[in-house]
């Protein structure tokens, strides 16, 4: 492979490729292999567009509108061979106009060319908090129905925990699943909307963490941590709407729990009611 020289001040180093290109994560000269977010080395799917006109296997860029053109991309447009692909690199560096070879010899004059290569998915991908988790996979972040970025339930889950509070410093001694910030924390004696706002000792099992809004509770508390996002559709599908189920999981439903736990309609027999009538008789 022949090598070059290029000139970086007081040294000189070695590379595979030429002046005006480098090589991408595969060691390609302006090649289109980049590196997901955690580092894994992939080529993506490429498109281009440009102005040119080929004699022979030479292209002649004129005008490169759109996107940066890949040896190996899938040449398309007007009189050009089909199956024809970029081979090389002229005077052209994939982002400037210039020359190009082309596997195929033909002529074409000057036309609107299109080029493409197909390539595979990264396998890791940014969520919305630019956290970067397996594509496929549970994003630890979500938008919610405005919006908002924020922790996905799915992902997070939900733990249990016994623990205390003091100020602002919560202190779990066991815990169940695993404890997040962002979660809103529920128990006996807990303030509503608290939240967990940072981590201390604790990296999502017992040890401390910083919770808001700053209050007092004992030890013997059973704690429950939650991931809600911070707008929620209704069953009906509205954003922070208020339309909820019934017992009988009708959306909007007039059905409600009797108190005996029956669920029933209004204006309808009462169940524990009709039951000791029956016994009666």
């Amino acid at each position: 492979m022949r090598s070059y020289r290029a000139n970086k001040g007081a040294y000189f180093v070695e590379t595979a490729c030429p002046p005006g290109s480098r090589p991408d994560c595969k060691g390609v000269c302006n090649g289109p292999s980049i590196k997901d977010c955690a580092g894994v080395c992939y080529t993506p799917s490429t498109t281009a567009s440009a102005t040119g006109s080929i004699s022979g296997t030479t292209l002649t860029v004129t005008s490169l509108t759109s996107g940066v053109l890949y040896v190996g991309q899938t040449i398309t447009g007007t009189g050009v061979t089909g199956g024809t692909t970029l081979t090389g690199y002229g005077t052209g560096t994939g982002t400037t106009t210039g020359t190009y070879t082309v596997s195929a010899s033909q002529t074409v004059s000057s036309t609107a060319l299109s080029f493409s290569s197909t390539g595979v998915a990264a396998a890791n991908v940014l969520d919305c908090g630019s956290n970067c988790y397996a594509a496929g996979g549970t994003a630890p972040k979500i938008p919610d129905c405005l919006g908002v970025c924020g922790y996905n339930p799915l992902y997070t889950g939900s733990a249990t925990a016994t623990g205390s509070a003091s100020s602002t410093t919560l202190t779990l001694t066991a815990v169940t699943g695993t404890v997040y910030v962002g979660q809103t924390v529920t128990g006996t004696g807990v303030s509503a909307g608290t939240k967990i706002t940072a981590l201390g000792t604790g990296t999502g099992g017992t040890g401390t963490y910083t919770i808001s809004p700053s209050q007092t509770f004992s030890s013997t508390n059973t704690l429950t941590f939650t991931s809600i996002p911070v707008n929620s559709p209704d069953c009906m599908g509205v954003c922070n709407g208020t339309t909820v189920r019934d017992c009988n999981g009708v959306c909007g439903g007039t059905a409600y729990s009797d108190c005996g736990g029956y669920c029933y309609t209004p204006c309808g027999v009462l169940p524990n009611k009709y039951r000791a009538r029956n016994r009666r008789r």
